[in-house]
């Protein structure tokens, strides 16, 4: 064992309030490096990366073997896997500001760094511009949840599914549509659901709005002041690891939900 004092998790917080040292421990993730090589990787000189080593070893998460190679410890492995979840939040820090995670499971905001490799889109307009290039895209499934109905955005979504493309669609108990609708909608997804094309439920609220299809072109908004998923400014990524999380959430919601129930659908 060793006799090293034990690192407390504010020396550990502190080490990584660098984005020099988190860059370090994302560099020896699964590999191990020569100081030189670390240096070359990262643009630095051999200098300060051996002071940023040496600060990060102090603190248990990297250590030096004895043929001179450089790797991360057990420790520094498990906290290498979280810093993507640390810098999507520092870098959205703004956002989550007056966002929330809603009611969000604790087993799913654990895996938020599946969603640092996004693009964040501002603005209604542009958002469900992006929404209808993603059912344009699609050639198998799109699966939604969203607070809300845009009209113009059912109304491509329905000509999409006429060609064999299936929906998957959950909206909250009060979501809202543009009024004079859901006539309209209705009546144009009598067939398609009847065919299998189109699987409607409802859930208690929708404070997360993900949309994505079987490309994985994914989306995701998270609760606003309101607590519904903002769809004025959403993440949209192509990742596997983002399109993963959407999938898994809405299945999570999707197997917990309740019958379709239009009549709680409010047109304004």
């Amino acid at each position: 064992m060793s006799d090293q004092a034990p690192v407390s998790d504010g020396e550990v917080f502190l080490e990584l309030a660098s984005g020099m040292r988190r860059s370090i421990l994302i560099a020896l993730d699964g590999k191990k490096l020569k100081l030189s090589q670390l240096a070359e990787s990262l643009d630095m000189t051999i200098q300060e990366s051996h002071r940023q080593f040496a600060r990060l070893a102090n603190a248990g998460l990297v250590r030096k073997d004895s043929e001179g190679l450089l790797s991360l410890t057990a420790c520094g492995r498990i906290v290498a896997k979280q810093i993507p979840c640390f810098d999507f939040l520092e870098r959205n820090e703004l956002y989550f500001r007056d966002h929330s995670f809603g009611e969000l499971p604790l087993k799913f905001i654990q895996r938020l760094a599946a969603l640092n490799n996004s693009e964040p889109v501002d603005g209604v307009v542009a958002v469900l511009e992006r929404w209808k290039g993603m059912l344009l895209e699609a050639k198998e499934h799109v699966w939604c949840i969203s607070p809300q109905i845009p009209l113009d955005v059912s109304m491509l979504g329905i000509e999409v599914l006429t060609k064999g493309v299936k929906l998957s669609l959950l909206l909250s108990k009060n979501t809202i549509a543009p009024k004079g609708s859901l006539d309209e909608i209705d009546k144009r997804l009598r067939g398609l659901i009847s065919k299998g094309t189109v699987e409607r439920r409802m859930m208690e609220k929708a404070s997360i709005a993900v949309v994505f299809n079987e490309r994985q072109y994914s989306c995701v908004g998270f609760a606003n002041s309101r607590g519904d998923g903002d769809l004025n400014y959403m993440f949209f990524s192509r990742d596997p690891h983002f399109f993963e999380w959407c999938y898994d959430y809405f299945q999570y919601e999707w197997s917990r939900s309740d019958d379709w129930d239009g009549s709680r659908i409010r047109e304004i």
